[in-house]
């Protein structure tokens, strides 16, 4: 029964993701029946985010997060549209984890829709993507310092999912006849410069031809 009820929790927390991904693999696999609209590649691989690039302060002394470990599996797939000029989505999808907050458990994953254009070696990326935060609080209680004493603050307990419009950018480098070095940049709210915010990725990949 706790089996059970473990893969279906598992399954809530990702079936946004796991639709996304459906409905990709069946348009992939509708699309590749017609021989001018397949894909011609596939890649897989690991990359690591870190988020808000001096944004977020992880000390007393003000110092700001330039680097953090938080991998995400990768997936993307590449149509030729012109000569060297690709279609080429991405979902990336990270593994739960805890919050800043240690009651707050969250889950994060995205979806690319970018154009790339390949120059020799080199693969330049740019377009809009979409940005999922899925956070769960238990609830309950935490005692904080409030002046020269400490006070319980009430957590509220709870699901919701936050979705962003980014912009991204990036460089891949091939590195080897079928593998990439990934490098790539999420911009959030690029339309306000109070509240814009920078994201970077590195990682690597391996490259599968489908044609």
């Amino acid at each position: 029964m706790n089996k059970f009820k473990n893969l279906r929790r598992n399954y809530l927390k990702y079936r946004e993701c796991l639709a996304v991904f459906t409905l990709l693999l069946m348009t992939t696999t509708s699309l590749a029946a017609k021989e001018w609209f397949a894909p011609n590649r596939l890649e897989l691989g690991l990359k690591n985010l870190t988020q808000f690039v001096g944004k977020i302060q992880n000390d007393d002394q003000g110092n700001t997060e330039s680097f953090a470990v938080q991998l995400k599996m990768v997936g993307a797939l590449h149509w030729t549209l012109y000569q060297d000029l690709s279609f080429s989505p991405e979902l990336g999808l990270g593994f739960p984890r805890k919050g800043r907050d240690e009651h707050i458990k969250k889950y994060e994953f995205y979806l690319l829709l970018p154009l790339s254009y390949q120059v020799s070696e080199f693969q330049l990326n740019f377009g809009p993507g979409f940005y999922f935060t899925h956070l769960t609080s238990q609830g309950g209680t935490q005692t904080l310092q409030n002046g020269n004493s400490t006070e319980e603050f009430f957590l509220p307990s709870g699901k919701t999912t936050a979705r962003n419009l980014i912009l991204t950018t990036g460089i891949d480098w091939k590195f080897l006849p079928e593998v990439f070095v990934k490098t790539q940049m999420f911009v959030f709210n690029a339309e306000t410069s109070q509240n814009r915010a920078f994201s970077y990725l590195v990682g690597l990949t391996y490259n599968l031809n489908l044609l």
